[in-house]
């Protein structure tokens, strides 16, 4: 059984991930999500706290458990990326 600080972690990370992503072409403009335009490395996504304090806060604390890395902060507006996982094969 994993320990409730982690799985509370799990569950704002879920959070954040439905309320903060983003799909943004090469200039970073938003756009629909596409598989293809994704394989093909046309778009890509990052996490954007729409200014909203809860968001923010969330994201801050993901960081802080390294959870999370964040790119760009503005007062609300938080702007970040999930860290590269490690495969299992190294």
């Amino acid at each position: 059984m994993m320990p409730e600080s982690e799985g509370i972690l799990n569950i704002l990370e879920d959070v954040v991930n439905q309320a903060c992503l983003v799909w943004v072409d090469k200039d970073n403009n938003p756009c629909g999500f596409s598989s293809i335009r994704r394989d093909a490395g046309e778009i890509h996504s990052h996490l954007n706290s729409m200014a909203l304090s809860v968001n923010a806060d969330a994201m801050r604390l993901l960081a802080k458990h390294g959870r999370l890395v964040i790119t760009k902060e503005y007062g609300r507006c938080v702007i970040g990326k999930w860290p590269k996982k490690e495969s299992p094969d190294g």
